[in-house]
């Protein structure tokens, strides 16, 4: 329970003598910067006193005021639950008096640091943002909303940013939905389809190495895990994009040479980046307002705080009057930027003056 909340175990050190010798003196400390309600922490402290005959049975337990705040414990959780936590809409489905940022509001004496790093524990390796809302733990919320469905050029709709352990989840305009690995492999394909695309990178050549694979059929083994954390991905973002009107082609089977999908991203302190397999720059801020660079059209879509799309000519979009988009596109013109450098540096290049280590992580 104390690692559940806090993010580590409450004994632990980097000798095992010390953390046997904590554990027998019963010597342990909630950090100061915790989130952690009085009805968890004296449970918490009621359960880990040294006299076993002391320590609350299960059913006080089960009695105690931490189980009776209001919450409603589900008796089974979605199977997406393994790969990605559960979301804010479910969340507060079990807890009605969850603030924003899924935590218990009426028990919460002060809010998480926001640019607190959650500690993790998996094999896999989360971005963190100061300006974006958090589930309480420490997940970053899903993001919603780039341009309508009825766009030309197919975008991403949604995202999860997962990297801490997986990588990023996506559902683009068109329906499909990718995965970006930490280990910069990729997989799309369609919601229901029988086949998808795996997307890996060829060092040596430079080139990417695009497979086809049925899920019926066997395929490579190291492909295993990737497959079932797609599968947890897909239940995750379908659940919160269940309202979201998405195109949909009438084949619910990938078409193997024409699809989309992320070639690279990256996050910053405003916003997140996301570069297509069809030439398209799409940058979505943390204020609500997005740019959209097209190649093919040498078209910029901004679309502002109150979802009003306008377009601009690449090429006199910095001359423009609006000064909130010109703003933002000199802003995008900065990460693109800092990734031509970085991808020129085999040690990673220079950053932008404004755009430094802290707020930056390259995928």
């Amino acid at each position: 329970m104390y690692t559940l909340i806090i993010g580590k175990p409450p004994f632990e050190t980097n000798n095992v003598k010390e953390t046997y010798k904590r554990i027998k003196m019963g010597n342990y400390s909630f950090p100061e910067n915790a989130v952690i309600n009085e009805p968890a922490k004296d449970l918490i402290q009621s359960i880990l006193v040294l006299d076993p005959l002391k320590r609350p049975k299960l059913d006080e337990i089960l009695k105690h005021d931490f189980f009776n705040i209001g919450i409603s414990i589900p008796k089974t959780m979605q199977q997406s639950t393994l790969a990605c936590p559960p979301s804010l809409n479910y969340i507060r489905q079990c807890i009605p008096n969850t603030g924003p940022n899924g935590i218990v509001t009426n028990y919460v004496r002060k809010q998480r640091p926001q640019t607190e790093t959650p500690s993790t524990e998996y094999d896999l390796g989360h971005n963190q943002d100061g300006n974006r809302p958090y589930t309480s733990n420490g997940v970053q919320e899903i993001k919603g909303g780039l341009f309508s469905s009825n766009m030309s050029d197919v975008s991403v709709k949604k995202w999860i940013d997962y990297s801490s352990k997986y990588g990023l989840g996506y559902i683009l305009s068109d329906g499909h939905i990718g995965v970006y690995f930490n280990d910069s492999t990729k997989i799309i394909y369609k919601p229901n389809g029988a086949n998808f695309i795996y997307i890996e990178r060829n060092a040596a050549e430079k080139t990417e190495i695009i497979t086809p694979h049925v899920f019926s059929e066997e395929f490579p083994k190291d492909l295993n895990k990737k497959v079932i954390l797609l599968q947890h991905f897909k239940a995750y973002l379908l659940e919160e994009n269940k309202n979201t009107p998405i195109e949909r082609k009438e084949s619910e089977n990938i078409d193997e040479k024409h699809y989309v999908y992320v070639k690279k991203w990256m996050k910053t302190k405003h916003a997140i980046l996301f570069r297509l397999s069809n030439r398209i720059v799409q940058v979505s801020f943390l204020d609500q307002t997005e740019i959209i660079l097209s190649s093919e059209t040498k078209i910029v879509t901004y679309m502002d705080k109150k979802g009003q799309l306008s377009t601009y000519p690449l090429n006199t979009a910095l001359d423009s009057t609006n000064y909130e988009m010109t703003k933002r596109l000199k802003y995008t013109k900065q990460i693109l930027m800092h990734m031509l450098t970085a991808k020129s540096h085999s040690s990673g290049g220079q950053q932008p003056s404004n755009i430094t280590s802290s707020t930056v992580k390259h995928s």
